[in-house]
């Protein structure tokens, strides 16, 4: 499981520019009871994406429910993909 909550800037949650943590840490406890056999963190930061995570409390919340915080790379994520024509449904 993937959650993403915003988390783009290097803020505190009390500038609401950062989600808090506290719900995602029931999120995240829900996803577990849900089944879950892993809960990852991941947001695209416009800031370092460790001081995002850290700063917004997202880190610690992840840390203590056993989740897991993903930082984003942008060379992973962002690769040209050719393809034909598009398929509709």
């Amino acid at each position: 499981m993937v959650l993403k909550p915003a988390v783009d800037f290097d803020m505190i949650p009390d500038t609401k520019l950062a989600t808090n943590p506290f719900p995602v840490r029931e999120i995240i406890n829900q996803c577990y009871e849900a089944g879950a056999k892993a809960v990852s963190i991941f947001d695209q930061t416009n800031n370092a994406s460790t001081k995002c995570y850290k700063n917004s409390g997202i880190e610690r919340i992840a840390k203590d429910t056993t989740g897991r915080v993903l930082p984003f790379k942008n060379e992973l994520f962002n690769s040209e993909v050719k393809s034909g024509k598009p398929k509709i449904f």
